[in-house]
């Protein structure tokens, strides 16, 4: 299974779920693997409360398209690697992973909030 079809797979897993997404330059980069591997590491802990997708800007179509997309929304051109959750800027280089999963759990308790509230 090539790396685009295993993210999609995660990506579809739980659509309710937290999504974190990695802008990298292509595949493989040395950025790529260290910011996916660390997210990786961190979202295993909160199981199916957390999507990753990589964005890969040298990618197909699609990762081109959501790429302009989060540049958009957010305002600017996002640098490499930036770490978005729901699609907001949250890093612009790998936090440690304690940074992130303090990261994480926020959006999380965001969420139950406005779920509670609705």
């Amino acid at each position: 299974m090539t790396d685009a079809a295993h993210h999609e797979e995660e990506l579809n897993d739980s659509p309710d779920a937290v999504l974190v997404e990695v802008i990298c330059e292509r595949y493989h980069c040395v950025m790529y693997d260290y910011a996916i591997t660390t997210v990786e590491f961190v979202a295993e802990d909160f199981e199916k409360a957390v999507r990753v997708r990589p964005v890969v800007r040298r990618g197909n179509r699609e990762n081109a398209e959501r790429f302009f997309e989060l540049c958009k929304r957010n305002g600017r051109h996002l640098s490499v690697p930036t770490i978005l959750i729901d699609g907001k800027v949250v890093f612009t280089d790998v936090p440690g992973p304690e940074e992130l999963r303090k990261a994480i759990e926020q959006a999380l308790d965001a969420r139950k909030s406005v779920a509670d509230l609705g």
